[in-house]
């Protein structure tokens, strides 16, 4: 089997109801300032293994560690899928750890093996960074969710 600290920790991620109040908190008290900011607005979306369309982020990512890992702060746009439920459950914060794998498709079926239907999962494509996809799987022995995050490449 694999495993997954060969990747190391990609980002931890925060899903939030206040974006501006938790990015300053940040910048604030911890000295992370580097954000760089976007909407997220993936190719094809699903929401608990049904497709959603329209599906919206508003994501801020700050390297920390001299690049060798991020802090992303993220707050849904769309009013429905994983990522509103979270913040309309009560729960505001730490979300999930990511990990980045250049081989998607075995972790892809690793996890459903594991966890089954996926919370939220995505393809992005652009043509400054490429083809990525990527999904968050639920683990409730550990009490956490972990997002697999595809490295971008170029289809031909």
């Amino acid at each position: 089997m694999k495993s997954l600290k060969e990747n190391g920790i990609d980002h931890v991620g925060y899903v939030v109801a206040d974006f501006e109040k938790t990015v300053q908190h940040i910048k604030d008290y911890y000295g992370i300032d580097d954000f760089k900011f976007w909407e997220f607005n993936p190719l094809k979306a699903w929401a608990y293994g049904k497709p959603v369309d329209e599906y919206k982020l508003k994501v801020g990512m700050a390297t920390i560690n001299d690049g060798g890992a991020c802090i992303e702060i993220i707050t849904p746009i769309t009013e429905y899928g994983y990522h509103y439920d979270f913040i309309k459950s009560g729960k505001n914060g730490l979300n999930h750890l990511c990990f980045k794998v250049d081989d998607y498709p075995y972790w892809r079926e690793h996890f459903i093996e594991k966890c089954g239907e996926f919370l939220f999962e995505a393809e992005i494509e652009d043509d400054l960074v490429g083809y990525r996809r990527c999904f968050y799987a639920d683990d409730p022995v550990a009490g956490m969710v972990y997002e697999i995050r595809e490295i971008p490449h170029f289809r031909k």
